[in-house]
């Protein structure tokens, strides 16, 4: 077993939103959380949208500060280092953000939009920010030309490039990609999966790749997590889970998914209905107890702990646990 690069340790976060007549409300995004991610593998992360995925990438690289549990960086908590101490682990992170369109500054030029982090890292040496940036740039292969071109002036396959060229010009070690192919076409995000996976051996890489798309997760993924209302429901390698998915809502996903066929049928196919739950601070027992089949007493008084039930293979459902 590869040894551990990033592990998060029963990590917690909760929203407050005000209601009406003033009244607090505590969503829990994310609720205790434990998953790790290898030396220069790809964690794939998946589950409906506002599951709490991409707060869980937040959260792995301390963009946001969970309210309880812990986050281990190469062997060091970070949980609750400050910005001065927190600085000197971010360079070993990038994250790459799902819309091209929204994540770049309209008003900065690309080579200011790479050099960025560079310039938050502290480097002041100008030649030296110039030849990482261009560096960066020939990484992901797009021409020095772009320089001083501005976000507007790119098409979406070139604006998420340089989206990647900006979270690699640290030289990370670790690199979130939340949905970074969702708001491309088709043939674009061929290119940029392959790009990832290019990336990822060249320069020995981990990525927690976020997504819904279970196509992409397919080919890009190495071990795959399943997400359902803020907690880990499944977690295995790729072959497994696709092959042989033991949670009900990991089913569920794969049913879900298109079949290039026209015409075809699936016999006996269960379509997910209904919508997760709000979960609040106070919430009891499964949370897909309310859409599961399966589903008993049990299920609504009691959560799941996420166990190994075979080898490698974990998952929160009281019909594999004890």
């Amino acid at each position: 077993m590869s040894e551990v690069i990033l592990r998060l340790e029963n990590v917690r976060k909760i929203f407050t939103i005000k209601r009406e007549f003033l009244r607090k409300l505590n969503l829990v995004a994310v609720d205790n959380v434990t998953l790790e991610v290898r030396y220069g593998e790809t964690l794939a992360l998946v589950g409906e949208s506002g599951c709490g995925k991409s707060t869980t990438g937040l959260l792995s690289i301390r963009l946001l500060k969970p309210d309880s549990g812990r986050i281990i960086f190469k062997g060091i908590d970070i949980t609750d280092l400050g910005e001065g101490d927190l600085r000197k682990y971010r360079r070993h992170m990038g994250i790459v953000f799902q819309n091209p369109y929204s994540s770049l500054n309209p008003r900065m030029t690309v080579f200011d939009i790479v050099a960025e982090p560079l310039k938050i890292q502290k480097l002041k040496d100008r030649s030296e920010i110039r030849k990482r940036v261009l560096e960066a740039l020939q990484s992901v292969g797009l021409p020095r030309e772009i320089l001083d071109r501005y976000p507007h002036e790119l098409s979406g396959g070139q604006r998420q490039r340089v989206a990647i060229a900006r979270a690699l010009v640290t030289h990370p070690i670790y690199v979130v990609l939340d949905e970074p192919t969702a708001s491309l076409d088709v043939s674009i995000q061929a290119s940029i999966l392959n790009l990832l996976k290019d990336l990822k051996k060249t320069y020995g890489l981990s990525y927690l790749y976020i997504s819904h798309d279970l196509g992409t997760v397919r080919y890009i993924a190495d071990r795959v997590s399943v997400m359902y209302a803020g907690r880990i429901v499944e977690i295995a390698d790729k072959h497994s889970l696709f092959n042989r998915p033991l949670h009900p809502y990991t089913k569920a996903l794969l049913n879900s998914v298109p079949i290039a066929e026209p015409g075809r049928r699936i016999k006996n196919k269960h379509i997910l209905e209904g919508e997760p739950p709000l979960v609040t601070d106070d919430y009891v027992g499964c949370r897909f107890a309310e859409r599961c089949p399966y589903a008993d007493s049990r299920c609504f008084k009691e959560t799941p702990p996420l166990e190994e039930v075979q080898k490698n293979h974990y998952v929160a459902c009281w019909r594999y646990t004890t």
